[in-house]
């Protein structure tokens, strides 16, 4: 292959990496180019390297945009996506109970049919996102930022209250007493009972980060506790 050659090949190349968002095979394929030939180009030309550095970065910043768009208009899929990832510092990661599956595939279910559920649950969302706004602009401390992390809280806490409605029922048993095949008897503690304690423990750490709470000596002091709070935001 002749310099000329070359060069017309990694302008190709490139021109293909910004053209199929980054993805190599395909702009391998644009330049016409294996791709030990690219890993070479990419040892010895720095130059190279470096518009290849470019265009990745420029590419991820492209699609980082359309995410920011999606969480902009209210997408709840991409919004918990980006929590997950740019907030695991503020305890948004993803944990499972006792090796189950993860708690938000555990949460009961409110009766009736789909668009009925879905329109309690967001009304019951509204009201405490509400009022969650409400406590924050008295203190002082709500800001535009933090809406996304309210809602997030509201349908924690709704969720909350769901499962202890269904705890609260008349057949529910927090024991519950498996036979074996043999005919013995097995008692263990219903699965609902850890995952209220995860939900509990999960909204205690939404409402520290919105500003909810205090540490422990502030909450001595001011009489302020957790279970406070629950019992005002209830009533």
């Amino acid at each position: 292959m002749t310099e000329g050659v070359r060069t017309e090949k990694k302008k190709l190349f490139l021109q293909g990496l910004k053209d199929n968002l980054g993805i190599i095979e395909s702009a391998l394929r644009a330049a016409g180019v294996s791709r030990g030939t690219y890993d070479k180009w990419r040892r010895d030309d720095e130059e190279f390297n470096r518009s290849c550095d470019e265009v990745m970065e420029a590419q991820c910043d492209f699609v980082e945009g359309k995410l920011l768009q999606k969480i902009n208009d209210g997408d709840i899929s991409a919004i918990i996506f980006y929590l997950k990832t740019k907030g695991k510092k503020r305890g948004w990661t993803e944990k499972v109970v006792k090796e189950e599956k993860p708690i938000a595939q555990q949460l009961p279910q409110i009766t009736g049919n789909a668009v009925d559920r879905r329109n309690e649950f967001y009304n019951r969302v509204t009201v405490k996102k509400e009022y969650l706004i409400s406590r924050l602009k008295e203190q002082g401390k709500y800001t535009d930022e933090l809406e996304v992390s309210v809602t997030l809280t509201a349908e924690t806490y709704v969720q909350f209250e769901m499962l202890q409605d269904q705890m609260l029922s008349d057949d529910y048993q927090s024991v519950t007493v498996q036979i074996s095949r043999e005919g013995n008897e097995r008692r263990q503690l219903n699965p609902q009972e850890a995952q209220l304690m995860a939900l509990r423990r999960q909204l205690m750490k939404q409402l520290t980060a919105i500003g909810m709470t205090t540490d422990s000596k502030e909450r001595k002091q001011d009489g302020d506790s957790f279970k406070d709070f629950l019992e005002e935001i209830k009533s």
